[in-house]
Parts: structure tokens; C-alpha cells; sequence
């Protein structure tokens, strides 16, 4: 049998990066009634649970040069564990070795827009205007005085007030540390941004993870790790960060124009 082909693209997948971009994209399939599927922006929420049997937050909730703004909080519940995370992060972040992103030593490399260090540069000073004390970095940077880099910065005792920094997207090497009282703001203040691509959580109360994540808004949500790719398990993302999947078995179908045959054989 002959099938006939379908004139016009059946799909257009794009990753954007940033949601404004995306937006645009998905603008211009729609004359054809293309279908789309976009990746677009995301900041990381990442509660680390405090108490005696809390578990060593990885570096990994540090920025690197992934692009990713992690944004981190922890129950306070009068336990000291809050100022030894903000200590343990502190010194993670002074490791990271600006430089040449072909260098294996390299773990922040420079930044792709002209304008991303004056952003996040903008960033920094509202969170030091509003309260948030800024204990590592936060300038725009160079190495041997070439390239487009910012010293990774570390901003405590922040808030939601700091807009720029803990609602929006930084795509750069910043993060802020809040406290919340409790679970219910926790869930609160991670769904407090128009991106939803990803959220994690760090404990060892698996009940307590599958109980906050099922009322986080975002496509994937993680327990004692982030951005970690699983290929039988769809990506993807809610709210401002894009729309349909990639990877697993639901990755293919929206990849795949379904048809429906139906036919009657007996009158």
C-alpha cells in the first residue's frame, strides 16, 4: 500500500533556553498547525531538610556553568545545621575554578550573552539592597583578561522580595539561600516562579519527598540528586517552562502523528 505523504511539518522541537525566546518560536509553526514541542527556561528550587539525620548536600546545589540558578531552603526548627550549610556551601562555591571551558580543571566557563554579567550583576545589588547578604562573588569577571565571565556568587538571608534573583531565571554561577518554617513554605516559595521544569528535595524521609512532590509544580522533581537525565522517564516541563516531551516512550509520541482508522466491515 502506498501511504500519502503529509505536506508541511508535521513537528517543530526547539530548546530554547530562555522563555522569552521560546515564545517567540512557537509563534511562527503556527500558520502551518504544526505541532511544537519547546524546552524553555527553569530555576531550580532545591529544599535541604536540617535536623540530626539530615542528609550532606551534594556541590551539585551550588552553581556550576550549567546555566541553572539553584535556589536553596532548609527548615530551621532551632537546629545549628542551617548556619553549616550556608558554611559547607560557601566553601563549595569558592572551589569553583573559573576559565578556559576546554581545560579539564575548568567548572565555571563564560557566559554566552553579552548582556548575562550586567544581569546578574543587576541581580546581586537588589538582593543587597532588600537584606541579603552577599558572601562570595557577584561581579562581572575575567580570565587573563579575556572572556565574559562572573565570579560565582553566594547570596544568604535571601527572599522572594529579591525578584531577579530567587523568582527569575539568572542562567549564570548565583544562588540564594532562604529559610523557610516549614514544609507548607517550602512548597509555597518553589512554586513561586513562572518556570516549572524541575525541583528537588534533600532528605532521608522517602515519604516525606513523594508527600512534597506531588505539590510542586514542575515536569520532573528529584530526591538527593538534580538534573539527572533518566531516559525512560519523560522530560518535561509546566508553566513557562515549555510544553510537551522528550526521552521515554511519551518523548516518541510527541514525535509521532497519530491516525485513526475507523472502519465499518458489516451494514
Amino acid at each position: 500500500m502506498n501511504w500519502p505523504a503529509f505536506a508541511g511539518p508535521a513537528m517543530v522541537a526547539f530548546l530554547a533556553g530562555m522563555a522569552i525566546a521560546g515564545m517567540a518560536v512557537a509563534v511562527e509553526p503556527g500558520e502551518d498547525l504544526a505541532h511544537h514541542m519547546a524546552h524553555l527556561g527553569q530555576i531550580l528550587p532545591s529544599p535541604v531538610e536540617a535536623g540530626p539525620e539530615k542528609v550532606e548536600p551534594p556541590p551539585v546545589v551550588v552553581p556550576d556553568d550549567s546555566g541553572i540558578t539553584g535556589v536553596v531552603a532548609w527548615d530551621t526548627r532551632g537546629w545549628p545545621g542551617d548556619r553549616r550549610f550556608v558554611e559547607g556551601a560557601l566553601a563549595e562555591v569558592r572551589k569553583l575554578r573559573m576559565g578556559d571551558p576546554m581545560d579539564a580543571a575548568t567548572t565555571v566557563g563564560p557566559m554566552a550573552q553579552p548582556g548575562a554579567p550586567e544581569k546578574l550583576e543587576a541581580q546581586v545589588e537588589e538582593a543587597r539592597a532588600k537584606g541579603g547578604r552577599v558572601l562570595c562573588g557577584g561581579k562581572a569577571a575575567s580570565v587573563g583578561g579575556k572572556g565574559r565571565f562572573f565570579d560565582p556568587c553566594l547570596v544568604a538571608d535571601a527572599t522572594h522580595q529579591m525578584h531577579g534573583l530567587m523568582v527569575e531565571e539568572s542562567f549564570g554561577p548565583i544562588v540564594g539561600v532562604a529559610r523557610v518554617a516549614d514544609d507548607d513554605e517550602a512548597v509555597r516559595l518553589m512554586n513561586d516562579s513562572p518556570y516549572g521544569l524541575t525541583a528537588a528535595i534533600w532528605t532521608r524521609d522517602q515519604e516525606r519527598a513523594l508527600r512534597i512532590g506531588a505539590q510542586i509544580e514542575t515536569g520532573t522533581f528529584f530526591m538527593n540528586r538534580c538534573d539527572y537525565l533518566d531516559p525512560a522517564l519523560p522530560w518535561t516541563g509546566v508553566k513557562d517552562s515549555g510544553k510537551g516531551n522528550s526521552l521515554s516512550r511519551y518523548g516518541f509520541l510527541s514525535l509521532t502523528r497519530r491516525k485513526s482508522f475507523h472502519l465499518r466491515t458489516q451494514t
